[in-house]
């Protein structure tokens, strides 16, 4: 059954684990981003920012919009931070703001697995550069064989863990919807 509606849960869920919520340790002299798992750390957690693989600030789950304004003077410094349970409520937030603004864009309807897998790309890359993909066209045009084709082409720096995710986004968006 095809629809314009999206499971929240899920597609948190699906971004949570692809994107992980990282964290530069406090001593600034060793400054590796490392991986909080959600057994590990307490919504009191205080997160820093880090730079991601493509060298962007980046706090909590792949959030580089709060870093965004941030002078890098301050970042570097740890000046800035939030708690694991800020780092939560963000990425709701900006699934929500994703979707509102990603909607009008989408021509066909699309089932829940679909709309979490298409959610999770337009996170990692942002809404301008995903309308502007082929793989987007290939969406709007129900165009099955060029959406398996593009897909996977989309992986920064051809990074491993990028594509495990462009692997289970695809998976997912193929997968039909319970609902």
């Amino acid at each position: 059954m095809k629809s314009s509606i999206y499971n929240k849960t899920q597609v948190f869920e699906f971004i949570a684990k692809y994107e992980g919520c990282a964290s530069l340790t406090k001593n600034i002299a060793n400054p590796k981003a490392k991986l909080l798992h959600n057994k590990n750390i307490s919504n009191s957690t205080i997160l820093y920012p880090y730079k991601c693989p493509a060298n962007i600030w980046t706090i909590g789950y792949g959030d580089t919009l709060s870093c965004k304004n941030r002078a890098e003077v301050d970042l570097k410094k740890g000046f800035y931070s939030i708690t694991y349970q800020q780092a939560k409520d963000n990425l709701s937030d900006h699934i929500i703001n994703f979707y509102c603004e990603l909607r009008p864009f989408v021509k066909v309807g699309l089932n829940e697995n679909q709309w979490t897998a298409l959610l999770s790309m337009a996170f990692n890359f942002g809404i301008t550069k995903l309308i502007k993909y082929k793989v987007f066209k290939a969406i709007n045009d129900n165009d099955v064989a060029n959406i398996n084709k593009e897909w996977l082409d989309w992986n920064y720096k051809g990074l491993g863990g990028l594509k495990i995710r462009r692997e289970a986004e695809l998976l997912l968006f193929n997968k039909p919807s319970i609902h």
